[in-house]
């Protein structure tokens, strides 16, 4: 991952920050990070943001466990804004079509290699990263599908949505059991 730096006064201006698009102006505080392009050896790029503009973890992150952590955001922002169940299960339907998107895409790269290399180390990873994308994806949706269950008599609107909510964190957190499990796999 890659590590964020703070500068207090630029000397000259820095072009757009990656968060807001407006330019990073001489005098100003900014962020940068320099991300390592994956398959190019020493090749890195220099990402840049205003001193109050957020920075998602993803953004520091490549490969694939930074498109993990961008869907992970994405459910997350799309929950906390969430005003009532169907908007959880909204979150959680568009994150489970990420993942499998995401297992797809995988699984193709498995079917692309040949034949010898598939029983292989990349192949096997490649393989366990798909499966472990598809079981998430199945938990996102069976989370999504418990949104719709009724409320239970005595419960107030608000502890129904607490507990609906804590529920659809329990099914993004799942991820990290199942990455755990096979943590051979999913981070090499």
């Amino acid at each position: 991952m890659a590590r964020l730096f703070t500068v207090k006064k630029a000397r000259k201006a820095q072009g757009p920050c990656r968060k807001c698009g407006e330019p990073i102006e001489a005098g100003t505080a900014y962020k940068y990070a320099d991300k390592r392009l994956s398959g190019h050896g020493f090749a890195s790029t220099r990402y840049k943001w205003h001193e109050g503009c957020p920075v998602r973890q993803s953004e520091l992150m490549s490969g694939f466990a930074g498109e993990i952590q961008a869907i992970v955001e994405s459910v997350e922002e799309e929950m906390a804004s969430s005003t009532c169940t169907s908007d959880l299960q909204t979150a959680l339907e568009c994150g489970a079509s990420a993942i499998q998107d995401l297992a797809s895409e995988t699984r193709e790269k498995f079917d692309n290699m040949p034949e010898g290399f598939q029983q292989g180390d990349t192949g096997q990873l490649l393989e366990s990263r798909a499966d472990a994308l598809d079981e998430w994806g199945s938990e996102l949706e069976n989370a999504a599908q418990e949104m719709e269950e009724d409320k239970e008599e005595g419960v107030s609107d608000e502890e129904w949505l607490e507990g609906r909510q804590e529920r659809a964190q329990e099914a993004v957190d799942s991820f990290w059991r199942i990455a755990y499990r096979n943590s051979r796999y999913l981070h090499a």
